[in-house]
């Protein structure tokens, strides 16, 4: 609404009063921005005739009557359109005024219109016009304009086509004139502007330091000598959120620098350990808590030391390490037999507990024994993140460059790892126009995971390299499917299968197949509903066809002409 409002008022020329002006000013502070003078609240409703809002006959009317005498009300500011908005919410429209005009003026049982008026004016626009629908009701009836209290600007501009005007002795009216409000926000822009700059480049010395291995002494000299991080360092006049009083606080420091660049090392570390974790979890599926070198440590720390959970348990989701500012807990791997002869541990009950910034007033839920910010697995929070701003920045591509982005990730030593039992997925096509208005998926981008490569029914070594390659190629040629077919689970949600012509590459080995009636020439790539590829398998047409008529599934005929 707030927005609504600011579009109405500012940079747009109005026949306003300078005082009503602070008035919207004022309703707008604290919500774009812009300071007002400290003003009581409007009347919600302003008018002191009173009337019966229903005609001689009977019907409604949309202004009152007494006496043969229509009773218009035109309180609060004044906008060209808004149809029936009124003094409750401090506007009313030309357009509602207009609509009352011609009513009165074309019922016979009204002989006399009273413009009851109490407004400091509002938009140019559109006043023209109703000042001169005044004049001609008022040729044929009479029209009288009463201010109560005040009629300026826009407003006056109504008064005064009336055949005459009523004002008492503290009544304000004239004063048409036009005023144009403008806010300068170019201080604000700058100052964010600044603000973005310093943040990126922090992150870009963090970033530097992670990707070099630096030391800290190095990364502290780097840091030092970048010129956007100049304003980091002393002290700065800021806003305290509690007391909203300006202070002179100390910025940068090496105490704090060196928290900065422990906190980040770790949790790069943590990631990187996470990744490492995932891929040889066949062979280690369980991890171990331990405790750091720390002299002092935190007692729900020291309580999880020597918990040994399987990797994939719901625990390792906020109780991976590091957990804290400053800690050194760490985990081990830990392979089947150890944990059988040790003995797995009983999931762990862990309270949440309710945080609160003593500065700020933020309240936060994290789990007991975890600081805010730090009850995320660093190692799932960079694959979400990393996911989530690949798929962000191939939507903002053009559609041929997306395509071939597409392509590149297919066959890229990402997916590559994915193949070999690393966590997370990646983007690897896009689904066709055509299938995706007839299936209706949320989202067009393709995607796998591990899962998908342990469902691949092919005769092919699966790690053969050429073999990948050509399999990968191939889904994320997916323009070249010739069928598609949906069909409808009894949960509510679609499964896809796609059917994709492929080369004679992959005829080698499964012409080779025992038992096989016909020679595959496509393969059927299945996806579940958030179009994460399920699993590949070879097929024919015509076997395509016949299977998706028996489960009554919805054939897709893809248009190649």
């Amino acid at each position: 609404m707030a927005a609504l409002l600011a579009d109405r008022v500012l940079n747009r020329p109005l026949l306003l009063d300078p005082s009503k002006a602070a008035v919207i000013l004022d309703v707008l502070a604290g919500r774009i921005g812009v300071a007002g003078p400290d003003l009581s609240a409007l009347p919600a409703e302003a008018s002191r005739f009173r009337g019966s809002s229903r005609g001689a006959d009977g019907a409604a009317r949309p202004y009152n009557t007494a006496g043969g005498v229509a009773i218009i009300s035109i309180v609060g500011s004044l906008v060209n359109r808004g149809a029936w908005i009124g003094a409750h919410s401090g506007l009313v429209s030309y357009e509602s005024i207009a609509a009352q005009l011609r009513a009165a003026g074309a019922a016979p049982d009204v002989k006399a219109i009273v413009l009851d008026i109490d407004s400091g004016g509002g938009e140019a626009g559109g006043i023209a016009g109703l000042a001169a629908m005044v004049r001609e009701v008022g040729a044929r009836k009479k029209v009288v304009a009463v201010v109560n209290d005040t009629a300026c600007s826009a407003a006056y501009w109504i008064a005064s086509q009336a055949g005459s005007v009523v004002v008492s002795e503290t009544s304000m009216v004239g004063s048409i004139g036009v005023l144009l409000l403008h806010m300068n926000r170019a201080e604000e822009m700058k100052k964010k502007a600044m603000e973005l700059d310093l943040l990126e480049a922090m992150r870009g010395e963090v970033q530097r330091a992670l990707d070099e291995g630096l030391p800290f002494d190095a990364f502290q000299k780097n840091w030092k000598s970048n010129p956007n991080l100049a304003e980091w360092w002393g002290k700065r006049e800021m806003v305290d959120p509690v007391t909203g009083e300006t202070e002179l606080v100390q910025l940068g420091s090496p105490r704090r620098l060196r928290t900065i660049y422990n906190a980040n090392i770790r949790s790069a570390r943590a990631a990187g350990q996470w990744e490492r974790i995932q891929r040889t979890k066949r062979a280690f599926p369980y991890l171990e808590y331990r405790t750091g070198p720390s002299e002092n440590h935190r007692p729900h720390h020291l309580a999880k030391a020597g918990t040994i959970l399987p990797v994939d348990s719901p625990f390792w989701d906020e109780w991976f390490p590091p957990n804290g500012w400053g800690c050194k807990c760490w985990v081990r791997q830990v392979t089947r037999a150890e944990a059988a002869r040790r003995g797995v541990s009983v999931e762990p009950e862990v309270a949440d507990t309710v945080v609160e910034n003593q500065r700020t007033g933020e309240v936060r839920i994290v789990p007991q024994g975890i600081d805010p910010g730090w009850q995320r697995n660093p190692g799932q929070l960079r694959l979400d993140g990393m996911e989530s701003f690949l798929a962000e920045k191939l939507d903002e591509l053009p559609e041929a460059a997306r395509q071939a982005a597409l392509r590149d990730i297919a066959t890229s030593w990402r997916v590559r790892r994915i193949m070999d039992g690393a966590p997370g997925r990646a983007p690897v096509g896009q689904l066709p126009a055509q299938i995706a208005a007839e299936a209706g998926p949320d989202d067009r981008m393709i995607w796998v995971n591990h899962d998908t490569f342990g469902h691949v029914v092919m005769d092919h070594d699966p790690k053969d390299a050429e073999f990948r390659k050509a399999l990968m190629s191939l889904v994320a040629n997916i323009d070249g499917a010739t069928l598609a077919a949906v069909e409808e689970r009894g949960d509510g949600l679609k499964t896809l299968r796609v059917l994709i012509p492929f080369n004679r590459y992959f005829h080698v080995a499964e012409s080779a197949r025992p038992g096989k009636a016909e020679r595959p020439t496509a393969l059927i790539v299945w996806f579940d509903d958030a179009m994460r590829v399920r699993s590949i398998m070879p097929s024919t047409e015509r076997g395509f066809r016949k299977r998706a008529s028996e489960q009554g599934n919805k054939i897709i005929d893809l248009d190649k002409s």
